[in-house]
């Protein structure tokens, strides 16, 4: 039979050693923890900063777009009425104002968002082209010589599988419950 005989550990130097050695690993494990969140954090607020400057530049540019043409119901933007989305993105797409020329009354403006024909893809609407238009169809109230405080983004969700073709969209407001002269955004897909 074999007798295993345990021995009492006098020599203490060992043992701390290894508490100095697991001490050091925790205190350089939460620097880099915080310093992990902090960087996190600054990434996050530069973004957002960035959205909304960019935001801005968008509205700054439909007011100066109805300055410059104060007959004008309905803004699309780009003013250029042309648009690049590439194959497999979801959330690009273009800007609608909706402003009363109106010098005296305020009235109800709505708006209706629909794939036109004409383009070069297959099929209206294109093969699972997906357009995102929020507020579609609610009526709100402009004052005399106002226009809209937040634009309406429409977005498009385009696959993979898409193909590189192009499409109309047609955007028309309505005043009071009467349709107004459309405007017509042309999007390209593209390759990513």
């Amino acid at each position: 039979m074999c007798h295993i005989k345990l021995r009492k550990i006098t020599d203490k130097k060992g043992a701390i050693e290894l508490s100095i050695g697991t001490v050091v690993i925790i205190v350089l494990a939460m620097s880099m923890l915080i310093l992990g969140i902090i960087l996190i954090r600054n990434i996050f607020t530069t973004a957002g900063n960035a959205v909304t400057e960019i935001d801005q530049g968008v509205k700054n540019e439909i007011n100066r777009l109805f300055a410059a043409g104060r007959e004008r119901t309905l803004i699309l933007y780009p003013d250029s009425k042309v648009i690049e989305v590439e194959r497999g993105s979801s959330g690009s797409g273009f800007v609608v104002a909706l402003g009363n020329k109106d010098q005296s009354s305020a009235h109800q403006f709505s708006y209706t968002v629909a794939f036109s024909t004409g383009g070069t893809c297959t099929g209206t609407p294109p093969q699972d082209v997906t357009m995102i238009a929020p507020g579609q169809g609610t009526d709100f109230t402009l004052p005399a010589k106002d226009v809209m405080e937040n634009p309406i983004h429409i977005t498009f969700q385009v696959p993979q599988t898409a193909d590189l073709c192009n499409f109309v969209v047609e955007i028309t407001p309505q005043i009071d419950g009467a349709d107004q002269a459309p405007g017509y955004m042309t999007v390209n897909i593209i390759p990513e």
